[in-house]
């Protein structure tokens, strides 16, 4: 049986903070602030959107700093094509990852 009431819902939701922010191992949304956003590449432009969520979610004002900085240089990445470059070409299918990464970006933060 699920427990349902209300002490239950913030024992889960207290569960799954502490998931999204483990201090001391390269894992959740701590390690992607940490290390993931380097380089502007399909996954991190995921992943960049994805830290924006959660800071948000999770009141972490610097996650969504961090990640409007990278997102804008994912679109500073795109070339005059409308494509972005990886292995030395473009590689058009990845356009969809990150349109789709920043479509949901703008999305939850409006930013230009």
């Amino acid at each position: 049986m699920c427990p349902t009431g209300s002490a239950s819902r913030e024992r889960r939701r207290g569960r799954t903070h502490r998931g999204f922010l483990p201090e001391l191992r390269p894992l959740g949304f701590t390690g992607i602030s940490k290390t993931q956003l380097r380089n502007v590449h399909n996954i991190p432009a995921h992943q960049g959107m994805a830290l924006y969520a959660a800071g948000k979610a999770l009141d972490r004002p610097e996650w969504c700093t961090q990640a409007g900085e990278f997102m804008q240089k994912v679109t500073a990445a795109q070339q005059p094509g409308g494509y972005w470059v990886e292995h030395s070409g473009p590689v058009v299918s990845y356009n969809f990852v990150y349109v789709d990464a920043l479509g949901a970006y703008y999305d939850m933060s409006g930013d230009k």
